[in-house]
């Protein structure tokens, strides 16, 4: 089982002793829980001329575990994060939950 992260993001393979982490719930309201709004390549794919334009190539994924990673061309591709990580949108990679901005919704 291969997972990926984006440029510069944790080694995936370095992982803690439990890779049992709980996956935090994303919310589609972008001020809510830290989290900016979700997306899939089927519903608010985010791979637009205008973010393809702008760079903006990675995108939060409605699983935290996962993010979108968009092409030059427009594609849209759904990607894992390592064991253990979740997307980190303000870093623009997977990371460790406690160090990432994203916090829970009370």
């Amino acid at each position: 089982d291969t997972s990926y992260s984006s440029p510069d993001g944790p080694d995936p393979t370095d992982t803690p002793e439990s890779n049992n982490v709980p996956t935090p719930p994303r919310s589609d309201n972008p001020n809510e829980g830290g989290t900016s709004s979700c997306h899939t390549c089927s519903n608010n794919s985010p791979c637009t001329r205008e973010n393809i334009d702008n760079g903006e190539f990675y995108h939060s994924h409605c699983d935290a575990n996962k993010f979108v990673q968009c092409d030059e061309f427009g594609g849209c591709h759904e990607m894992p994060c390592g064991a253990g990580l979740i997307w980190d949108q303000d870093a623009m990679t997977c990371n460790w939950p406690v160090d990432t901005s994203y916090s829970s919704p009370h």
